[in-house]
């Protein structure tokens, strides 16, 4: 039995995300399979303006809450069912807001609170009074890749949360963020204007590993990975080798990146990749590689 509870389990994860009417599907055939995919169906939650119907239907099913683990709050403009936070260990907000993911903090017991290791949020000088000091794993989003790393906010992070071990920094660099340059026209580009947009783009990378080593150094002890997303621009050809080659002429083991070119023309591209992420259970520590790696590929 133990045996077909594995399988079962197995075949859920792999159409939960990709396929999920078939995981349903798979959990209506007994009574074991739907008490064994139950959990699996359930443990992570995004809550955007495009599925309200379908999030007051689980919220009006109160035997389900507790199997939520993983939480991605874009939209939520009431108060939330305090049974739906309660066993939650994970926290993301999406599209660039905060304030839900605040408010599921502050119903929580402080019991609970310390069950809450991950937090991912759009704003890296979001304030830290309700973030629980159990927190592990924290992703923050520089909004403008011109932004200095370290003057985002990214070290009080590092100096008032004593538990912390993975920092990870999310900078993706869309089409209207070009170093201050103009991207030069497709048919008749100017090549020295070319170039001097090749040349903003690489300097802001190269200088990208630096910032995120003074973060380290300024009291970044128990960290063990700096993980770094990069997308949009910054993910194209001369700023990613750039940064790849910075980051190996400047080795520290702990740092990996992140390269994500899927297409972000925008703010909606990246929430609607967000979203995607937060339901398949990708995040930046289980997608970026060793600086290392990554310059021997």
């Amino acid at each position: 039995m133990d045996i077909v509870l594995q399988i079962l389990q197995c075949a859920a994860e792999a159409f939960v995300y990709s396929d999920r009417q078939s995981a349903v599907a798979l959990a209506q055939t007994s009574s074991l399979s739907y008490n064994t995919i139950k959990p699996i169906l359930y443990q992570r939650l995004a809550i955007t303006k495009n599925n309200v119907a379908t999030i007051d239907h689980f919220i009006s099913n109160v035997s389900l809450h507790a199997y939520v683990r993983a939480l991605a709050i874009g939209e939520w403009s009431w108060r939330p069912p305090a049974e739906l936070v309660a066993n939650v260990t994970g926290l993301q907000s999406l599209s660039g807001i905060t304030d839900p993911v605040y408010q599921v903090l502050r119903l929580l017991h402080p019991s609970n609170s310390a069950n809450i290791k991950r937090i991912q949020l759009w704003d890296a000088g979001a304030p830290l009074d309700d973030i629980p000091l159990s927190v592990t794993h924290v992703c923050l989003y520089i909004e403008d890749a011109r932004t200095e790393i370290a003057e985002s906010g990214l070290i009080r992070w590092i100096k008032v949360f004593p538990s912390l071990t993975h920092l990870g920094i999310e900078v993706v660099a869309h089409i209207d963020h070009n170093c201050g340059l103009a991207a030069p026209d497709s048919d008749d580009e100017d090549e020295s204007l070319a170039q001097s947009f090749d040349e903003g783009r690489r300097e802001r990378a190269q200088t990208m590993i630096d910032e995120i080593h003074l973060v380290l150094d300024s009291g970044g002890s128990s960290i063990e990975q700096v993980a770094v997303r990069v997308g949009g621009w910054m993910a194209d050809g001369v700023p990613w080798h750039a940064l790849v080659t910075a980051a190996v002429h400047n080795p520290d083991t702990r740092i990996r990146l992140w390269r994500d070119q899927r297409k972000m023309r925008d703010y909606g591209d990246d929430t609607a990749s967000s979203i995607g992420d937060a339901l398949a259970g990708i995040d930046i520590w289980s997608e970026s590689l060793p600086v290392m790696r990554i310059g021997e590929l």
